[in-house]
């Protein structure tokens, strides 16, 4: 059987051509090029530092903040900004006076309609011993509707008419 070919990387191609010449010899020109080209690497490798992955990083990084940080804009971006911000400060009030009757109407009925004898929740603070005092004085005054004549012989009718009397009536 034929012996396989062992398989070789360009690299190594590379540096078998340049060790023989064209004649398949060495060469003693291609040696000195290939010895200079060696002595450049080592003299570059001394001269410059590899960059580490995270300062090649932040250098991207900072060019493209760079990018945002540029004072100059083209003139039809400023023309369109400007534009903008004219139209912004336009304010059309005529809306605003179709509107304002019609809101002070409303107001002047919303205070009308607030009775001064309900107060805020949030001011006024409950306890439990003022809860419980509410409770056992509604089920006392519960427990007398239900007894009272009235209510018993007609408890819808009766109720209509304590509602009538106690809300005020509508125009």
């Amino acid at each position: 059987m034929p012996k396989a070919k062992k398989r070789t990387s360009l690299a190594a191609k590379a540096a078998n051509k340049l060790n023989k010449g064209d004649d398949g010899h060495k060469s003693e020109a291609a040696g000195s090029v290939r010895q200079e080209a060696r002595e450049d690497v080592k003299d570059e490798n001394l001269k410059v530092p590899r960059e580490s992955k995270l300062d090649k990083r932040k250098e991207r990084h900072d060019a493209w903040q760079q990018k945002f940080n540029t004072k100059t804009i083209s003139s039809s971006a400023r023309r369109r900004r400007n534009r903008k911000q004219r139209e912004n400060l336009q304010v059309n009030m005529s809306t605003f006076e179709n509107i304002l009757p019609e809101l002070e109407t409303e107001i002047e009925e919303s205070e009308k309609k607030q009775n001064p004898i309900i107060k805020d929740a949030s001011i006024t603070k409950r306890t439990k011993a003022s809860m419980r005092n509410d409770t056992v004085n509604e089920i006392d005054r519960f427990q007398s509707i239900l007894q009272h004549p009235s209510f018993m012989s007609n408890p819808l009718k009766t109720v209509q008419e304590h509602l009538s009397n106690s809300l005020p009536k509508k125009e």
